[in-house]
């Protein structure tokens, strides 16, 4: 929605909003963004569930994001067999979704007794 509403409103559509960002400048933006994101989920953590869940990082980490990396691999060489080994494997780990809230649990809302 938003990415549509900068399309309308950006040079290409309505030309409302022109807006001159340099790569330092660019850069800096999106490292406040993420800092911003990454202490939002943080700050919101549900401690009693991480306790919960000790050993579910783990294997997001080390079982689930390595196979992810393998499939992507195979799947690049099926898709792009042109490719050199490394960019198959620069490919699959780019795209390997790596965002920690993918794994997040919620724990279940407790209903009012009447």
């Amino acid at each position: 929605m938003f990415t549509g509403v900068g399309f309308i409103l950006g040079p290409d559509g309505l030309g409302v909003l022109r807006i001159n960002i340099t790569g330092g400048g660019l850069r800096l933006l999106a490292e406040l963004t993420l800092a911003m994101v990454l202490f939002t989920d943080a700050a919101n953590a549900d401690f009693g569930v991480v306790r919960r869940n000790l050993g579910l990082p783990e294997r997001l980490l080390l079982i689930g994001l390595s196979l992810t990396i393998i499939l992507g691999f195979l799947v690049a060489a099926i898709v792009f067999p042109t490719l050199d080994i490394l960019e198959m494997a620069l490919l699959a780990a780019l795209l390997a979704p790596t965002d920690a809230a993918l794994g997040k649990r919620h724990s279940p809302k407790k209903r009012a007794v009447s």
